[in-house]
């Protein structure tokens, strides 16, 4: 089919959006009818839409889920990524061994992905947390997939993108930009968080940051992220897993920020990000849950590498505790961007119930004690540290 009649079909009244179906339907080579485009509420740097396309033949139709890159952002890095997963390292993936499926891409680009679509599927918003009863399903998912994936040896991983920045929402931070910034912003973000009851919480916040504030922080992204170990999905929460209601396997999707790491990186973000206050109180049975997963779905996995978790977990959750205060002023800028009062409002209470929950976590490790092998920062390193800082812009874009 021509793809001047493709266009023809579409005419979602966005000539961007019409670009990248056309040139999609033309490699599928398929005759059309019609094709139907909705926007999906789903996606913060991207706009997702659901695309319906109607054969001539009477044939079941096409149903996809199309992600493409913003117009006012540029995070063409991350769909260079996920193109890179899709077509060069998932399909590799031996999908029998694993308690999940990755879903089908139909075509990718530095500004697009597009999926099959998962009929019948049942989702969950990040807002409202992960539900009580998928904890056990996510934590041992991620352990399968850092089993599978684990000291392995791939071409693939050397690809730019992958290897010269650390996997992982907001860990692009430059080391000496994470030290900077955290010492200069904490204060604002305790102050305006709330806390609730909880007055001890807060006491420990102003005694953990006080006490990172004149640190050589840079270290703790070093020890984080020369720990490389195994393939991690770098964005792991509820609102990207697809649950099928015919009872198949679940669906992991959103591989922008996955490459080679410490997959601690994982289990820190799942605790402080998507989890909720039942499973952050219990975090150190589902540390065990993690591990005994790992184990069983690799036994040649180092046993000294395994007893390393835990203090792996530490240190990860500090290094996003120090990204979380980095963006905290812009997180809160997206939520006050927000027309939707009570869209801006569910918004600013996730950004406050993330922090909580990460000050929640560390409390609960012992950090305070590790970070005792943490060296204090010198003035030349920490005016070395801003000058990194004042010449690298803090954007969601480079994160």
């Amino acid at each position: 089919m021509k793809r001047e009649d493709v266009c023809q079909c579409i005419r979602s009244g966005d000539e961007r959006l019409d670009r990248v179906i056309g040139d999609a339907i033309g490699k599928s080579e398929v005759e059309i009818v019609k094709v139907a485009t909705r926007r999906v509420e789903r996606g913060v740097l991207s706009a997702v839409f659901k695309v319906d396309i109607t054969l001539q033949d009477d044939s079941a139709p096409l149903r996809w889920i199309l992600k493409i890159c913003r117009d006012d952002l540029d995070i063409r890095w991350m769909f260079r990524k996920e193109k890179i997963f899709y077509t060069a390292f998932g399909p590799n993936v031996a999908p029998e061994e694993l308690p999940f499926r990755l879903a089908k891409s139909i075509s990718s680009s530095e500004e697009h992905i597009i999926l099959d679509f998962v009929d019948n599927a049942i989702c969950h918003d990040l807002l409202g947390g992960c539900p009580e009863n998928k904890v056990s399903f996510l934590i041992h998912a991620m352990a399968c997939w850092h089993a599978q994936c684990w000291g392995l040896d791939s071409p693939v991983l050397k690809e730019d993108d992958l290897e010269n920045s650390p996997p992982g929402i907001g860990q692009r931070l430059l080391p000496m930009q994470k030290e900077y910034l955290f010492a200069s912003k904490w204060r604002d973000v305790v102050d305006q968080m709330i806390f609730g009851i909880d007055v001890s919480l807060k006491e420990f916040a102003t005694q953990l940051c006080c006490k990172m504030e004149n640190l050589k922080l840079r270290q703790i992204h070093h020890i984080v992220h020369n720990r490389k170990v195994t393939v991690i999905h770098g964005d792991y929460h509820i609102e990207n897993w697809l649950f099928p209601s015919d009872g198949s396997k679940p669906v992991l999707v959103d591989w922008t920020a996955w490459g080679y790491g410490n997959p601690m990186v994982d289990l820190a973000f799942f605790f402080v990000v998507g989890s909720n206050k039942d499973v952050i109180s219990n975090h150190r049975y589902w540390v065990q849950q993690y591990i005994e997963s790992l184990v069983k779905s690799n036994p040649k996995i180092d046993r000294s590498e395994v007893s390393s978790v835990r203090e792996w977990l530490v240190w990860a959750l500090l290094c996003q505790w120090m990204v979380l205060v980095c963006f905290d002023e812009k997180c809160r800028a997206i939520a006050g961007a927000e027309h939707d009062e009570s869209k801006r409002k569910a918004l600013l209470e996730h950004f406050n119930r993330v922090n909580i929950r990460a000050l929640m976590c560390l409390r609960e490790t012992g950090c305070l004690e590790m970070l005792k092998q943490i060296p204090n920062v010198t003035i030349e390193e920490r005016k070395e540290a801003k000058q990194v800082s004042d010449l690298t812009p803090l954007s969601l874009e480079g994160a």
